[in-house]
């Protein structure tokens, strides 16, 4: 069996950018998720604060959308008798 790892790997993102969409982040999190994405899906809207841009938003719906089929995937086929 893989490392667990592996399995969550490239869910990172779309954790912080959920995160970040339910409301503007500061501090120590909102350092984490601009340095991962940059200006393209997150703004600074003042100092150490940020919000999801609109790219952040088109990225974080295609993003959901993914994990919705994958997971829905794993699961009709962990579930086939």
């Amino acid at each position: 069996m893989g490392k667990p790892t592996d399995l969550v790997q490239g869910t990172l993102d779309l954790s912080i950018l959920k995160t970040v969409a339910l409301q503007p982040m500061h501090g120590w999190g909102s350092h984490n998720a601009s340095s991962r994405f940059q200006k393209k899906c997150c703004k600074s809207i003042r100092a150490r604060c940020i919000r999801l841009t609109r790219d952040g938003a088109k990225y974080l719906r295609q993003q959901r959308a993914q994990w919705s089929w994958l997971s829905l995937a794993i699961d009709l086929v962990l579930n086939t008798t």
